[in-house]
């Protein structure tokens, strides 16, 4: 797929939004001709894009309207509707998707939905139900989420997932779950934690990060690299041996430049030890 992307890319790349439209409407093109056709008329605003975005949601392929940014999707009554009727599909995805937009589109009429998803017996769709709910931003799922919380909803993983999502909303008894498990420094979620600490206190991230990097397992460390070379810049060796030492250098670099009269939260006295005892040992 992604070398018929580079060739669809090619092909297309002078094409004008009227020639966009063609391919990207024509089902007899392949998959990768559509979405490059409809890269072009979003790079070129094309006023003709909901017009589009309602016919691809009727489509064959429902891959094409799936590509779609979130932000990129206008919000019109009749796109609403359809969207609405995809949050029956017993696909998830195609579900999850149609929900992503509608809470863009603040449509707290959603929420009821996926808060039947929260407690049904398969963690995809429950951990589906997290990512919509999520996505909301607003008192009323933040309320709703706070309660799953305080009533020990879900399975080790599930938890896991909402403190990561009330973390961002600045609840901090997850937050203290989100850094005991960054502290913990294994696996793929202890890179997840320190990035979500990282967005909501740059300082304490960035010093989870550097405590992964150092003391972190297999899976951690490798992790982190890639976490750093994706937030602070593509790092020429992150797949090497000196990625590490790489990482660990970018990390450092992002903590000296941040500025104390930011009025950023700082580091707690408490982690401060821990990360100190660490870093001896």
């Amino acid at each position: 797929m992604n070398q018929e992307c580079r060739d669809q890319s090619v092909r297309l790349k002078y094409a004008t939004p009227d020639q966009a439209w063609l391919i990207a409407t024509n089902s007899g093109e392949s998959q990768g001709a559509r979405m490059e056709a409809l890269l072009i008329l979003l790079r070129h605003r094309d006023p003709r894009i909901p017009e589009l975005q309602l016919q691809l949601l009727d489509d064959a392929d429902q891959q094409i309207w799936k590509s779609v940014d979130h932000t990129y999707n206008a919000d019109r009554p009749e796109i609403r509707s359809a969207l609405h009727q995809r949050l029956r599909d017993s696909d998830v995805e195609t579900a999850v998707h149609a929900g992503m937009i509608l809470a863009r589109f603040n449509d707290q009429s959603i929420i009821p939905v996926f808060e039947a998803w929260l407690h049904d017996p398969e963690r995809e769709r429950r951990t589906a139900a997290l990512a919509v709910l999520g996505h909301f931003k607003s008192p009323i799922t933040t309320s709703l989420l706070t309660a799953l919380w305080t009533d020990g909803w879900g399975d080790e993983e599930n938890r896991l997932d909402l403190a990561t999502k009330l973390t961002e909303a600045g609840h901090l008894a997850a937050r203290e779950h989100v850094t005991s498990v960054a502290m913990a420094a294994t696996g793929c979620w202890s890179v997840a934690c320190a990035t979500v600490v990282y967005f909501v206190d740059p300082r304490t991230g960035l010093k989870l990060m550097l405590h992964v990097l150092d003391s972190g397992d297999l899976e951690a460390k490798q992790g982190m690299v890639g976490q750093a070379s994706s937030l602070f810049g593509r790092m020429p060796h992150a797949y090497t041996y000196d990625g590490l030492v790489e990482a660990r250098q970018r990390v450092e670099q992002e903590l000296a430049s941040l500025d104390d009269s930011t009025g950023r939260p700082t580091v707690s006295k408490e982690l401060e030890i821990q990360l100190a005892g660490n870093k001896e040992e």
